[in-house]
């Protein structure tokens, strides 16, 4: 810190809270991963957008009629969410399909592994210029 620089606590706190941010964005970008949900486009988060406006006017209202638009529009969203995963999972099964055709073996077996694993949580562990934890 300079010394005539803002020594305030709130002064600290913000570089130190940018300091943060500027890391973790660096380090998120290196290691982009998939998300894992391919599925989800424009359409599940326009409908999951309606559904959300709905329940904050019910909370609101508490109102019947507003109940069953909630209700309503909760139903449609699930069944267009659980059929766009279907069809993606459908879709990567049979490019994993095509792969054992293909005789891509190596990628066969990496992506069945995958398949079967599901989602992993990583643990991300930052390091210093030193490179220690």
């Amino acid at each position: 810190m300079e010394i005539g620089e803002g020594n305030d606590i709130d002064s600290k706190w913000e570089k130190i809270e940018n300091a943060i941010k500027v890391a973790t964005r660096k380090h998120l970008s290196k290691h982009a991963r998939r998300s894992g949900k391919e599925w989800l486009d424009q359409e599940c988060r326009k409908e999951i957008e309606k559904r959300k406006i709905l329940r904050h006017k019910l909370l609101q209202s508490g109102k019947e009629a507003d109940k069953i638009n909630y209700q309503e529009q909760r139903r449609k969203t699930k069944k267009l969410c659980r059929e766009k995963k279907r069809a993606a999972t459908e879709n990567k099964i049979k490019a994993i399909e095509g792969k054992y055709k293909n005789k891509e073996i190596r990628n066969f077996y990496r992506d069945v592994k995958e398949m079967r694993k599901g989602y992993q949580a990583r643990t991300v562990h930052y390091k210093n210029k030193e490179g220690r934890k």
